[in-house]
């Protein structure tokens, strides 16, 4: 068992991890928010994910995604603000842990960078637009059209930024 990975020794352990994900997926699909969010705060702290940083950076990446669409239904700043600032650690960590497994980061980084703009729009500060756009400047093209198009859209924002 020592020269196969160790990711590769516990296919049921990981099978077990990836129906987890998969179960908050379908909430996110449902429009569940509340219940993905609770799942994935769950699931993050699940040990068993230290063997598989894929399925790591996909729960975290999932989860600041998740913070951060709570962050903009929020109209309490005090409250967002927290929210946002998480999902950008979320994100952060999410993204680097693709990167140093070799895969890629296009929807972590256009996620990101929609979280600084948020931070932006919350605070005014102009620096946060910069990080946005220096993240958006380098996500790399994406294939996938739906992608693409979200990528896009967030690019928009950074044209006419605005404060609520």
């Amino acid at each position: 068992m020592d020269d196969i990975p160790e990711d590769q020794q516990r296919p049921d352990e990981r099978a077990a991890l990836q129906d987890d994900l998969y179960a908050i997926k379908r909430q996110i699909d449902s429009g569940d928010y509340d219940a993905a969010t609770i799942g994935a705060r769950v699931l993050q702290r699940d040990p068993r994910l230290t063997h598989y940083p894929d399925l790591a950076s996909e729960v975290l990446g999932n989860l600041g995604t998740l913070l951060l669409f709570n962050a903009q239904g929020e109209e309490n700043s005090a409250e967002a603000g927290p929210m946002i600032d998480e999902a950008i650690e979320l994100l952060n960590r999410a993204r680097s842990m693709r990167r140093n497994a070799g895969f890629p980061t296009a929807i972590f980084d256009a996620n990101l960078a929609l979280a600084h703009y948020q931070k932006f729009r919350l605070n005014g500060r102009p620096g946060e637009l910069l990080v946005g756009k220096l993240i958006l400047d380098g996500t790399r093209a994406s294939t996938d059209p739906d992608l693409a198009e979200w990528i896009g859209a967030i690019r928009k924002c950074f044209d006419t930024p605005t404060r609520p």
